[in-house]
């Protein structure tokens, strides 16, 4: 009963990154912020989260990842519903999911990935007491990745709020769906493009046999202290793209004896899958490493290879569908699969271009996040 009724606050939404919620409200019901209707008005009341009104969420803690970058900590107000729809969302999404972030002053609103369940998170906030008027359960808790970006009137606005604050919430938004049939998946993730990759990998986790790859490149070894760099190499063009204006880092400035917190979330997520199911590479720009061309074919090639481990099926020799997401920053998305265009107002992927355009994709799609 209650899958089915959260499974149905899930529908299609090709989000702007920036809306004005001005311009949109007085339309919705058409177009991108178009919601459901709902006939159980009562119980969609007792949710935390629906996508058509916002809710006062609180910031539990802002744990820094970088110095531009933190993982938000949002609890609801208390609400009988709050755990178990949020449990319902991640247990029956096959899709990515956002939620839209309100900024009151300026009326604008931008969608977040949050990331998957994780134990690494709940219940972590050093240096704060959840307020008084706050429930204590974690298991409601939204956790989003915001970089703050320069000149960037929502998340400047998002990092300048001190604990307790309030933060408007609504949603879930679904974006990409992730059919049944797919078991392969290679996510090129820049920055904080890692938030749909984790999304991808904990649908993936509920799946017999599915593996994902992940190659995640940051500018700065501060984005994930303590991972594994892979080796380095000559990058070509997009060097240029993710090049630092700072020399490379040296080796007594980085901290490796505590790993960032989105590098131990992902490590926790790999003890939850069998061996290979999900594969993480780490890339860093100023300590010169890149991921090439070639790596990406290598990958391409070898996605027939069984899982080790896996549990063979009569059915485990049909083929599954194969998926190429990249998700990150404007030049990094258009570097690996070309830009994006517009048609009649609206976003559309557009024609795969770029490096992967130029690769042996049979077998293959290609989404641009």
């Amino acid at each position: 009963m209650t899958s089915t009724y959260f499974s149905s606050l899930l529908f299609h939404l090709r989000a702007r990154p920036i809306v004005s919620l001005l311009a949109c409200s007085s339309a919705l019901g058409v177009g991108y912020y178009a919601p459901l209707y709902y006939t159980d008005y009562q119980r969609r009341r007792q949710l935390a989260l629906n996508p058509t009104t916002f809710t006062p969420y609180t910031l539990i803690a802002k744990h820094p990842i970088s110095a531009t970058s933190s993982i938000f900590i949002l609890r609801p107000p208390s609400s009988p519903l709050a755990a178990s729809q949020l449990s319902d969302v991640w247990s029956s999404a096959s899709s990515l999911w956002s939620v839209q972030a309100k900024q009151p002053q300026l009326q604008i609103g931008r969608e977040y990935t949050p990331l998957p369940p994780s134990g690494v998170l709940n219940g972590r906030a050093p240096g704060y007491e959840t307020p008084p008027n706050s429930h204590s359960d974690a298991s409601a808790d939204i956790h989003l990745l915001i970089r703050k970006e320069a000149n960037g009137e929502m998340t400047t606005y998002l990092h300048s709020l001190p604990p307790a604050a309030d933060v408007s919430l609504r949603g879930p938004y679904q974006d990409v769906r992730i059919p049944s049939h797919v078991d392969e998946v290679l996510v090129l993730a820049g920055g904080t493009g890692i938030s749909p990759a984790m999304q991808v990998a904990h649908i993936l986790s509920q799946r017999r046999d599915a593996r994902i790859t992940i190659l995640w490149a940051n500018r700065r070894r501060e984005e994930c202290v303590g991972a594994p760099i892979a080796k380095a190499a000559s990058g070509g063009m997009l060097d240029k793209l993710w090049s630092s204006k700072t020399s490379a880092v040296k080796k007594e400035e980085v901290k490796p004896e505590e790993k960032g917190l989105v590098v131990q979330i992902l490590e926790e997520m790999q003890t939850r899958v069998a061996t290979g199911a999900l594969r993480v590479e780490y890339f860093v720009d100023e300590e010169d490493t890149f991921i090439k061309h070639s790596h990406v074919r290598s990958i391409l090639a070898a996605a027939a290879k069984p899982v080790e481990g896996a549990v063979q099926t009569p059915s485990s020799g049909r083929p599954g569908a194969k998926l190429i997401l990249v998700s990150g920053p404007q030049g990094f998305i258009d570097y690996w699969a070309g830009r994006k265009r517009l048609e009649g107002g609206q976003e559309k992927q557009g024609p795969i271009g770029g490096a992967l355009g130029e690769m042996d994709l049979h077998g293959w799609k290609v989404w641009k996040l």
